[in-house]
């Protein structure tokens, strides 16, 4: 199976709700398609749409997962098309194909395939081989190459709103502007991505003797009997939950003198479950965490004899919206520069996701900046919520009459004869 990731080549908006009820375009930075083809039959495995700047460990992580333990089922289409007859990819057609494992990997020296995440999870998991090739040598993985090219061409090339091949060649003019005129929308190009993809899998090919590559896997899976072996997945694998998750060592947390349950924490926020919670015992004793990375609303706990203490729920509102690592990490980074407030009342998901979509308050062609649009639209793809523009924060004064005086507000006295300074006013006096 060969991976590999390409930018498409357009630019793209997204639909944003406004505060008076209507929807906005809103420029995004910048779209990866990542995709897993099987290399013999040039099938399209499984693929994914990453909205980012650059393409992560997570992603192609994401991508070998759907290609073993996600079926693939037809989308609501929202576009005049229609999927082939009998077209798909391999996991939905195919019923053998599901939780098929594949014995060597190819991939190429981009960073995010050379992360040990890649390397070590994919290797001990699925028991292939990893091969990089070699830098500058396209040819080591001619049919993802292939079909990418294809996919440039036949659809995001013909946009108006394409960059081309690169800045001198095929950029469409004023295509930003042609972006938002026309609402080339993101959604809208997985599409007619998903149905370029369910035809290339049901289309002739010369190379493997004019069958489709549905075909021509049929073929060797009804030829098992002479000397085709092929490798599935156990039943409880193909669930997805527990493929390529993390295992850390915590400590149970807490205190029976002073009254506080066990816990553990995890990314600076407490899990606790009723199991764990009357196991006053555990306190300061080490365990071992299932972390599913894409989902951090639980964690699956174990003692260190192996024994199973069932899931751990995230405490607070941090457990109702679904939230990958990499957005919990986010959040906090802001909270630690002061950037982002959250209360124990708030879903920090939502106050992120209000963050990110701040108006621009400088001229632009787009209301929002273009990479806060594209983490929005990541931040609510993962979580299933609806894309609002938020209103745009007032600046605080600092003037000495905006302050209000203590006594005004306290409901009891205070325990200065007067009021405090204005710390602006003394900070740099000496």
């Amino acid at each position: 199976v060969e991976i590999d990731a390409y930018k498409l080549d357009a630019h793209f908006t997204v639909a944003f709700e406004t505060p008076e009820g209507t929807e906005t375009e809103v420029l995004l930075e910048r779209l990866w398609l990542v995709a897993a083809v099987e290399r013999a039959s040039t099938a399209m495995l499984a693929y994914d749409m990453v909205y980012r700047s650059e393409v992560t460990a997570d992603n192609i992580l994401k991508v070998i997962r759907d290609a073993l333990t996600k079926k693939w089922q037809p989308k609501a289409l929202t576009l005049p098309l229609n999927y082939p007859p009998g077209g798909g990819l391999p996991s939905g057609i195919i019923p053998e194909a599901y939780g098929a494992v594949w014995n060597v990997l190819l991939f190429d020296g981009a960073l995010a395939h050379l992360s040990s995440a890649v390397h070590d999870r994919a290797r001990k998991e699925l028991g292939c081989v990893i091969s990089w090739g070699a830098p500058g040598h396209f040819e080591r993985r001619p049919n993802v190459e292939r079909t990418f090219r294809r996919i440039a061409d036949d659809i995001f090339k013909r946009l108006p709103s394409t960059t081309g091949s690169n800045p001198y060649n095929g950029r469409a003019p004023d295509g930003e502007v042609k972006a938002l005129r026309y609402k080339i929308r993101a959604n809208e190009a997985g599409q007619m991505l998903d149905v370029y993809l369910a035809q290339h899998n049901a289309t002739p090919c010369e190379g493997i003797s004019f069958l489709t590559p549905l075909e021509y896997i049929r073929h060797f899976l009804n030829d098992q009997y002479a000397g085709f072996v092929l490798r599935t997945l156990p039943e409880i694998s193909k669930q997805g939950a527990n493929m390529f998750s993390v295992t850390e060592e915590v400590t149970v947390r807490g205190s029976i003198k002073d009254g506080r349950r066990p816990y553990i924490q995890l990314d600076r926020v407490h899990y606790t479950s009723p199991v764990l919670v009357e196991l006053g015992n555990l306190i300061g004793e080490k365990m071992f965490v299932e972390i599913d990375e894409d989902d951090m609303r639980q964690v699956k706990a174990f003692l260190k004899n192996g024994a199973e203490l069932g899931f751990l729920t995230a405490k607070g509102r941090w457990a109702e919206s679904k939230h990958s690592r990499r957005t919990r990490k986010a959040i906090n980074s802001l909270v630690s520069k002061r950037i982002l407030i959250i209360s124990e009342f708030d879903d920090p998901v939502r106050v992120y996701l209000s963050h990110l979509s701040v108006q621009n308050k400088q001229r632009s062609t787009s209301p929002i900046p273009r990479k806060q649009a594209t983490d929005a639209t990541r931040v609510a793809k993962e979580a299933n919520l609806p894309l609002k523009i938020g209103a745009t924060p007032t600046r605080q004064t600092n003037r000495v009459s905006d302050i209000p005086a203590i006594s005004a507000v306290a409901p009891r006295r205070s325990l200065m004869d007067k009021d405090p300074p204005v710390l602006r006013l003394v900070k740099n006096r000496r």
